[in-house]
C-alpha cells in the first residue's frame, strides 16, 4: 500500500473506530486521535485492546499490524499466529511451526540461524519440489541442491572427513546426485542441506569401510606370495 510506505494512518479492517501506523508501530482512536496504550503480555510482547461495538479483544501489536498490512481483520488470523517484522514488512507463521524452528536452532548446528529464516528455507524447498513434481521444472530445485552440495563439501573439509577440496567436491557431488535420484523416485526428503550432508558422510564412511576390507586381503595375498 502507498499509505504504508508513507507511514500514514490506515484503517484497521473490521475495526472502523481505529487506525494503525505501520512505520510508527502505533494504534489510535480514529475519531479522537488518542493513541492506544501498549500493554505487555507474555513477558515483553506488546498488545492492544480493540472494541468493535460488541466486545473487546486483545491483540499482539505485531499480529494487528500484520493484519493491517495484508488488509484482513485481525480476528481472522489463527489464534496461534506468530508475527515478526522482517525487512520492513511483517511476516507471519503458525506458532507451532515457529517453535519447531526455535527448537531446531537450539539442538542443532543451525544455532546461528534465525527461526524465521529456517521456515523461509523450508517454504522455498516445498515450492521447488512442487514445481519439480507438478510442472517438471527442476530449475529451483537445482539451485537449492547446488547450495546444499557446496555446504556439504565445506563440511567434509571442516570435519576432516576427507583431505583436500577436490576430494570433498567429488563426494558432495555424488551425494547431491543421489538425493536428486531419491526425489525423482518420490522418496521423502526434507531439509536438502542436512540431507546432502548426511549422504556425503555416509559415502565417505562406505569408501573407508571398503578400503579396510580390501587391506587385509592384499596383505594376506602378499604374505602367501613370499612363502612361494
Amino acid at each position: 500500500m502507498e499509505e504504508e510506505k508513507k507511514g500514514e494512518w490506515v484503517k484497521v479492517p473490521g475495526y472502523p473506530r481505529y487506525e494503525a501506523n505501520l512505520a510508527r508501530r502505533e494504534v489510535r482512536n480514529a475519531r479522537t486521535g488518542r493513541k492506544l496504550k501498549k500493554r505487555p503480555k507474555h513477558r515483553k510482547t506488546e498488545c492492544v485492546f480493540l472494541y468493535d461495538g460488541t466486545r473487546t479483544r486483545l491483540y499482539t501489536l505485531n499480529n494487528l499490524l500484520f493484519a493491517v498490512q495484508e488488509g484482513v481483520p485481525p480476528h481472522a488470523l489463527p489464534k496461534n499466529t506468530h508475527t515478526e517484522l522482517r525487512g520492513g514488512r511483517y511476516a507471519a507463521v503458525l506458532y507451532e511451526d515457529y517453535m519447531r524452528a526455535v527448537n531446531i536452532v537450539r539442538r542443532t548446528e543451525k544455532g546461528r540461524m534465525d527461526p524465521m529464516e529456517i521456515l523461509r528455507r523450508e517454504r522455498m524447498e516445498l515450492e521447488a519440489l512442487e514445481k519439480f513434481y507438478k510442472d517438471g521444472d527442476g530449475s529451483s530445485l537445482s539451485v537449492l541442491l547446488d547450495e546444499a552440495r557446496k555446504k556439504a563439501s565445506k563440511m567434509l573439509v571442516r570435519e576432516e572427513l576427507v583431505y583436500g577440496k577436490r576430494r570433498a567436491d567429488e563426494f558432495a557431488a555424488m551425494a547431491s546426485d543421489t538425493v536428486l535420484e531419491m526425489i525423482a523416485a518420490r522418496r521423502p526428503v526434507t531439509d536438502l542441506r542436512k540431507y546432502v550432508a548426511k549422504v556425503s558422510r555416509n559415502l565417505v564412511r562406505k569408501v573407508r569401510a571398503m578400503r579396510k576390507r580390501e587391506r587385509p586381503y592384499d596383505e594376506g595375498r602378499a604374505g602367501h606370495n613370499k612363502e612361494e
